[in-house]
């Protein structure tokens, strides 16, 4: 089994990728095309938010697959502390 990525990993990649702090990522990927991560996706993004800072900005788009839209409404959980609005 392949050892999982870390956050500290994760974060050091992104760096050699280039990403910098106050830099603008839209990301449209599969979590798991990277393969194993230590505590899931939530590292991955944990470890964007610290590549990018406090002035950076990530772009993700979201899907629900659940069958109805009461369903995917209903299951929509917005944290608003950490949304910030472009416009």
């Amino acid at each position: 089994m392949k050892t999982p990525y870390t956050h500290e990993k994760l974060i050091q990649d992104f760096a050699n990728l280039g990403i910098v702090q106050g830099d603008t990522l839209f990301i449209h990927s599969s979590f798991k095309s990277l393969g194993p991560v230590e505590s899931g996706a939530g590292t991955v993004i944990s470890a964007l938010e610290t590549a990018v800072g406090e002035e950076g900005l990530i772009l993700m788009p979201t899907f629900s697959l659940l069958p109805s839209r009461e369903e995917r409404v209903a299951a929509w959980h917005v944290d608003k502390r950490r949304l910030r609005w472009v416009g």
